[in-house]
């Protein structure tokens, strides 16, 4: 396992870390965070590292554009701006899957994506986009149109028109909204997540919204390959039932796998080995190469 950096195609510098495969024939999986998240936070990035590595397998995780809430990063020509959670636009993390793409596709013949929380749109989007059926894992999936509506109580059209009605949006202004506009009120879990005005009306506008709206509507641009779920019945993020999600995403995927698993938070805290392995063991099989063998 080593550091890695890679520059996307609009500038932005991306820092990760990758554990090279055994051979090309092992297939390398390309982890995305979650909205304000990092690729070393979670103990579980870990866990997948590590086995990984014991199994011969490729893993690869970076920061993207949207780590954390506002960070100072170098761009082009060593030119410093600010990225973040709270200034990232949807489409544009098209561009940071494309990077890590060709990095993981240099040293494995195969490369899957996984998504954790709302990267699990961003795969699910950037999928859809390159049309290669690419093998998908999901790490705690969740609506994130259910997680707004249910911070603000109100519908995603009604908060949208109240903020487009403010006036002109200042596509680089670092203002940020009142606490009440975007955050997590689901269960016990509870808070605010700083975001521009520009940045939650890309949001609010964007696909996030409809690509795990498990009530249907969004259909990708391409078909989308084989697809692996994990999802944790102690999980506030899980906003419809596990058979709801299922069944959706089974309409979406040419085939899916379902870990359910009893218990399990949104990190799946104290089940990582288990969720790694079953990782492992999918990711396997579409890659048609069975453990050990040469």
């Amino acid at each position: 396992m080593r550091f890695i950096s890679t520059q996307t195609l609009d500038g932005v510098e991306l820092h990760g870390v990758i554990v090279r495969p055994a051979t090309p024939r092992m297939p390398t999986l390309v982890h995305v965070h979650g909205k304000c998240g990092n690729f070393y936070q979670n103990h579980f990035v870990q866990i997948f590292a590590e086995m990984f590595e014991d199994l011969g397998l490729g893993f690869l995780t970076m920061n993207t554009r949207g780590r954390d809430c506002i960070v100072e990063a170098a761009g082009v020509a060593g030119a410093y701006n600010y990225l973040g959670g709270s200034l990232e636009l949807f489409g544009e993390s098209v561009l940071d899957l494309r990077a890590m793409h060709e990095v993981a596709a240099e040293q494995s013949e195969v490369v899957a994506f996984q998504g954790h929380s709302f990267g699990c749109e961003k795969v699910l989007n950037y999928a859809g986009q390159v049309g290669d059926e690419l093998p998908i894992s999901l790490l705690s999936p969740g609506s994130s149109r259910v997680v707004q509506e249910n911070y603000t109580g109100e519908p995603i059209a009604t908060q949208l028109a109240r903020l487009l009605s403010a006036g002109d949006i200042e596509t680089g202004s670092m203002t940020l909204v009142p606490p009440g506009e975007y955050g997590v009120r689901q269960g016990r879990t509870e808070y605010p997540i700083p975001i521009t005005r520009a940045a939650l009306v890309d949001l609010l506008s964007s696909d996030a919204m409809r690509i795990l709206d498990f009530d249907g509507g969004w259909e990708p641009s391409n078909r989308l390959g084989p697809g692996h779920v994990y999802m944790g019945t102690s999980d506030p993020y899980l906003t419809s039932s596990a058979d709801q999600v299922s069944e959706y995403l089974a309409g979406l995927f040419s085939e899916l796998s379902v870990l359910l698993l009893g218990g399990g938070d949104h990190h799946f805290a104290g089940l990582e080995s288990t969720v790694v392995g079953a990782v492992a063991s999918w990711l396997s099989v579409q890659s048609q190469y069975s453990f050990g063998s040469e």
